[in-house]
């Protein structure tokens, strides 16, 4: 069983690289549960990522 020490950052980087298109297949609210955070959380991950690709 893998240890969970990590940020939320790092569980989502992890979840996108594993199933990069999870996010056009289900809704944040259920990657956010799926996760164990908030999906607020999510949505300001996201929105970093955006922006910093810019």
């Amino acid at each position: 069983m893998e240890q969970r020490f990590k940020t939320s950052g790092q569980d989502i980087d992890l979840l996108m690289q594993r199933c990069p298109g999870i996010v056009d297949l289900l809704d944040l609210q259920d990657i956010a549960s799926f996760l164990n955070v908030h999906p607020n959380t999510i949505s300001k991950i996201r929105r970093d990522i955006t922006f910093d690709s810019r």
